[in-house]
């Protein structure tokens, strides 16, 4: 019998790079010297004690992935089991986030293991590793975060998430066209500092948290989607006259304005809510910029910065109408082609709630839940308009109100406990990081699809996916398609989009089954040509 103090086994490094730069990943090799008669386990294993692999006191770095050697069977004792009984290289791949004064740093990895014979014993070495640290190429990703950051924040503005609030917009300049010059140029003004304001304020929560849960994530949250869906709703009544808010009934038959004060704060909050629902539109064209701020690569004030600049870009227009409030002098006055307008803009507002309540139904909300929500809303809007008003005494506008409070309470009565929790059987398409590897050795392409039931351009870019030519594409070149489904809150999909540099969705990667390959990211707005390339390339 081969005596456990026979031998030691010994680790060290056999390859490393020569230097790293801040937030890029780099890649060294373990040599786990083995002697004969002896074997250890792999990372993953039924049986035995896993070999491990982790830092030592710093934070500084982080693994990123560990790439072990495929196992091989053998004997023990009477049981077959997977292992090694033969020296095996092992792949780390690591990113550094701290800094050093002296341009160079000691990476230390303990690594641990069971080694076996005809008796077992745990055993661990401490490895360490100067790396040199070259500059950074910071400032210039910066520089592009923060175009990339404003380029996004003037799309929004045309895109289908921010319609609605476009409308309440379009109505608030239409009205305005008859103001002086110096109230155009106020209300523009202002509703660009409630976007910017709301930007600033998500910046630095973000940068206090670093908050894994991703630009757009908020959705994954059931009670934020019906919150927003009930705003929506409220909105939607009020274009079509149901109840009135910011001014009341009797004003409006009397033909008085709405003050310029509570023209003001409608306009603040208006940007307010504008932010609030653009996120999800958002991601595919600054997934890279505010994935930028949310990772270590970003220090607290390039974080602040980058996310306000995505204000900055979507305040652009609005901006430009404060500068040239001539431009809205063109607009008829008002009239009664105003109350036909809001009635025709309260479309975008009630295509909103549906897909809300959509996206909320999605995320198991039950569905008479959703209706006594809309219905409790509905009815407090109605007494809101007959009650709360001016010409009422003080007492009835009292009682009215609480009675809408009773009545929202009564809608929203426990709803966070209202969802149906039950564990649904993951579909057999369902992403893992184990299933990628399984797939690879199989000698698949893997093609993994970061979506989300509320992200409108995923959905887009499933009729693409779900083409004929993509299908027969994929069965020609043998590609399994793996589907991450973050729709409500995932920790190992949110730790994968940062691990990739991204803080939403959508996401494609396209594995190729050679070993320790890269993943390939393939463009967020996908087409036959780009998918065809990427799968062309792989295949070189």
């Amino acid at each position: 019998a081969t005596t456990m103090f026979a031998s030691k086994i010994n680790v060290s490094v056999t390859t490393y790079p020569t230097s790293i730069t801040k937030g890029n990943p780099f890649e060294i090799t373990l040599r786990f010297d083995i002697p004969k008669g002896f074997h250890i386990y792999p990372n993953s294993t039924k049986t035995g004690i896993p070999t491990t692999i982790e830092t030592v006191s710093s934070d500084n770095f982080a693994i990123q992935n560990l790439t072990f050697p495929q196992a091989k069977e053998f004997s023990f004792m009477g049981m077959k089991s997977l292992g090694y009984s033969a020296p095996i290289d092992v792949k780390a791949t690591i990113v550094f986030n701290g800094s050093a004064k002296d341009n160079n740093t000691t990476l230390l990895l303990k690594a641990s293991w069971l080694k076996c014979s005809d008796t077992c014993v745990p055993e661990e070495q401490t490895i360490s590793i100067n790396i040199p640290i070259e500059k950074s190429n910071a400032p210039s990703m910066l520089w592009s975060a923060i175009l990339g950051a404003i380029l996004g924040g003037l799309i929004l503005n045309v895109m289908p998430c921010v319609f609605p609030v476009i409308s309440l917009k379009i109505m608030s300049f239409a009205k305005s066209s008859a103001d002086s010059k110096t109230s155009i140029v106020l209300n523009s003004l202002i509703f660009s500092l409630g976007i910017l304001s709301t930007f600033v304020v998500l910046g630095v929560i973000l940068a206090l948290l670093k908050s894994s849960a991703g630009w757009g994530m908020q959705l994954q949250n059931p009670l934020f989607t019906i919150v927003m869906m009930s705003v929506f709703w409220l909105l939607a009544l009020n274009f079509l006259g149901v109840w009135e808010f910011g001014t009341s009934v009797g004003a409006v038959a009397a033909g008085v304005s709405t003050s310029e004060k509570n023209k003001f704060v409608g306009s603040f909050l208006s940007g307010v809510l504008a932010v609030l629902v653009a996120s999800p539109c958002v991601a595919p064209f600054m997934a890279s910029a505010v994935g930028f701020a949310l990772t270590g690569n970003a220090t607290a004030f390039e974080c602040v910065a980058i996310i306000s600049c995505v204000g900055l870009g979507m305040t652009i227009p609005y901006i430009c109408f404060a500068m040239f409030p001539s431009l809205l002098k063109k607009l008829p006055r008002p009239g009664r082609w105003l109350e036909i307008l809001k009635k025709i803009l309260s479309i975008p507002m009630f295509i909103t709630v549906l897909w809300l309540a959509w996206v909320a139904r999605q995320q198991n909300s039950d569905i008479v839940r959703i209706f006594l929500i809309i219905a409790s809303l509905t009815v407090v809007a109605v007494i809101w308009r007959r009650f709360v008003n001016p010409f009422q005494p003080l007492r009835n506008r009292i009682i009215a109100m609480i009675c809408c409070v009773v009545i929202l309470l009564l809608g929203f009565w426990g709803y966070p406990n209202s969802q149906k929790h039950s564990q649904t059987q993951q579909a057999e398409n369902s992403w893992s990081a184990d299933k990628v590897k399984e797939f690879q050795k199989q000698g698949y392409i893997v093609f993994v699809d970061f979506t989300a039931r509320w992200c409108l351009t995923c959905q887009y870019n499933k009729q693409i996916l779900h083409s004929k030519e993509i299908e027969e594409l994929f069965k020609k070149h043998k590609v399994k398609i793996l589907v991450a489904d973050c729709t409500n809150k995932s920790p190992k999909i949110t730790a994968e989009l940062k691990k990739f540099g991204r803080a939403g969705v959508p996401l494609y990667l396209l594995y190729s089954p050679k070993k320790d390959a890269q993943a390939e990211i393939l463009p967020s707005i996908l087409t036959t040509s780009a998918i065809t390339e990427a799968i062309d390339k792989l295949k070189q």
